[in-house]
């Protein structure tokens, strides 16, 4: 598959869950399901009208019970995680407590193909060094255009910062009990098929595994890296009360071998890696739930992607 025709597939994924550029459609929730869509400018104003504005989608049951925060698209050319946050908008009926989704939490790199934060729209240019936010680790500059590089972000920042700072602001504002980053990765690297855990909820995080291996699914566990500032799994769950966590699956166009189909290989079929964050998602919230006050709790009507 050439980069163009991948790029055009992309961009069909992320244009068949959308209404006037607004992501999935309302009309085809479950009727259970109470809705709102609301932007990521809420919870950081100078996000509004920028290409970081994209939305948030909240699921609330009405009902008293724990929140969860799936974010997807950190890295725009991830696309297990954000297939898998968009069917979970259409499909999952929320029985108690609410779940926040932000499905294309990078619009910018999705539209151009990339893991980062497009340079056009980052508002500053690549330095030799990035260092994050409150953060000391020294990255190479163009990770300052990596949201995962970027948390707890800055509202004055560069264009990646800014989605860091709303997300977790909502964290804080939303009093989200368990937060999961949804992602993918090279075949073959540590982190391909990885469950990554803040180290306080890294006994939930095992547990899950566990769990998941019982089904058939076989996943590694790891902790969050104490020397490595910036990272989704590491600073929410710091910095606030979130029980926080990271998926990872395979992405085959991250191989060496380029050529391989990122929806149809045969090894990592599109609807084997949704399937898998899935129910990584369903488990690690089961799991949660055993040391919440009240619970979450939501069903889907059918855990895996038709194409």
């Amino acid at each position: 598959m050439t980069r163009f025709v991948h790029l055009i597939i992309i961009g069909l994924l992320f244009l068949s869950c959308n209404s006037n550029s607004k992501a999935v459609n309302p009309s085809l929730l479950p009727d259970k399901s109470a809705f709102t869509i609301r932007k990521l400018s809420f919870y950081c104003p100078t996000l509004k009208n920028s290409p970081g504005d994209t939305e948030v989608y909240i699921m609330d049951s009405g009902k008293n019970g724990a929140k969860l925060l799936l974010a997807a698209g950190t890295h725009g050319n991830e696309i297990a995680g954000i297939r898998a946050a968009e069917y979970f908008i259409k499909n999952a009926v929320i029985e108690t407590g609410s779940v926040f989704v932000i499905p294309h939490l990078n619009k910018s790199g999705v539209e151009a193909g990339s893991r980062l934060v497009n340079g056009k729209d980052q508002g500053l240019p690549d330095s030799e060094h990035y260092i994050p936010p409150k953060g000391f680790t020294r990255y190479e500059g163009i990770e300052q255009r990596n949201i995962n590089r970027s948390y707890p972000g800055s509202d004055q920042g560069g264009l990646a910062q800014k989605i860091a700072f709303a997300v977790m602001h909502l964290l804080e504002s939303e009093n989200i009990d368990i937060a999961i980053d949804l992602h993918e990765a090279k075949p073959g690297s540590d982190l391909a098929w990885n469950i990554v855990s803040n180290p306080k909820n890294l006994n939930i995080a095992a547990l899950a595994v566990l769990d998941l291996d019982k089904i058939g699914i076989s996943m590694h566990l790891d902790s969050s890296p104490s020397h490595m500032d910036g990272l989704s799994h590491r600073e929410w769950g710091n910095r606030t009360a979130a029980m926080s966590f990271l998926i990872e699956t395979v992405n085959p166009a991250q191989a060496d071998n380029p050529s391989r189909d990122v929806f149809l290989d045969s090894r990592y079929t599109l609807e084997r890696r949704v399937s898998i964050h899935l129910e990584a998602i369903r488990h690690l919230v089961k799991r949660c739930n055993e040391v919440l006050s009240a619970p979450l709790d939501f069903s889907v009507q059918f855990f895996g992607i038709s194409e």
